[in-house]
């Protein structure tokens, strides 16, 4: 952690910027404590969006379900005239 704060530029050294060395370890720690809450609440926001990419999935699957059934109903509706011709044609005999 320690290597993260003090990597920044102009942080390498506290005396450069005559700093107390308990002002700069008190600021690191505030900086790793509001970075996980930082992250914490960014974690949402990619929680709704995997929501959406599910809804949108499952919106295209029912799109895809919508055209099978109805092609296959269409389908059924032409057998049922054929059966019915057929029918007439036996029963005319």
């Amino acid at each position: 952690r320690s290597t993260l704060f003090f990597s920044i530029r102009g942080l390498e050294n506290g005396d450069n910027l005559k700093l107390q060395p308990a002002l700069c370890y008190r600021c690191h720690k505030q900086f790793v404590e509001n970075g996980a809450a930082a992250e914490a609440a960014a974690a949402p926001k990619a929680n709704n969006s995997a929501l959406e990419q599910t809804v949108t999935a499952l919106e295209e699957r029912l799109r895809r379900t919508h055209e099978v059934l109805s092609a296959v109903m269409e389908e059924h509706v032409q057998l049922k005239r054929v059966w019915g011709r057929f029918e007439e044609l036996l029963g005319a005999t």
